[in-house]
């Protein structure tokens, strides 16, 4: 005689949800929500849920990274798989440029004139708000425009790297009309 043991020693094969790619939207990271994995047993089919686990909870905030999630299935015997998908949060979003708006002024020489206008702002979700300094312009505040519309291009760089433009236009305008000089009033005598 002998004796035949049949013995489940296999975990659960596990379907794990696909690789996730989520923007930032904080300096934190994101919120990603990457759905359930799934396992079947060759014993016991489909695996519950609630023997499912992960080592980092759908719902979480992840940093700016990529980040391994593992998940855990176990049968009903105590065989246990695991398998792993990533979690990657990047910042590939540039910052909101506001600018002061267009600008019309008169000229006041053949040159055209000196043009001042409000400073731009910028802000990052990842980044929050920019110093002035870190604000860039093709042409400065102050500077002399030609007569005509010149368009000023205002630049945000974050520290991923992200670079948004806004524009606004300059017009200097030649509206007035020239200034006469008259001789002065002429009295003669008859002759």
């Amino acid at each position: 005689t002998f004796t035949v043991t049949v013995e489940d020693s296999s975990g659960p094969v596990i379907t794990t949800p696909d690789n996730v790619t989520e923007e930032a939207t904080a300096a934190n990271g994101a919120t990603v929500d990457y759905g359930a994995a799934t396992a079947e047993d060759a014993v016991d089919g489909a695996i519950a849920a609630g023997s499912i686990t992960y080592d980092i909870a759908t719902n979480t905030v992840f940093a700016i990274d990529t980040t391994t999630v593992t998940v855990t299935a176990v049968d009903a015997t105590g065989n246990q798989s695991q398998d792993t998908f990533t979690v990657t949060v990047s910042d590939n979003t540039g910052p909101t440029v506001t600018t002061s708006g267009n600008v019309t002024e008169e000229a006041t020489s053949a040159n055209g004139a000196a043009v001042t206008y409000d400073a731009a702002s910028a802000t990052d979700l990842v980044d929050g708000a920019f110093a002035a300094g870190d604000i860039s312009y093709s042409h400065d505040s102050g500077d002399t425009f030609a007569i005509g519309a010149t368009v000023v291009t205002v630049s945000a760089t974050d520290n991923a790297g992200n670079t948004t433009d806004e524009t606004f236009t300059v017009t200097v305008e030649d509206s007035s009309g020239p200034v006469i000089t008259t001789p002065d009033n002429v009295t003669e005598e008859a002759t």
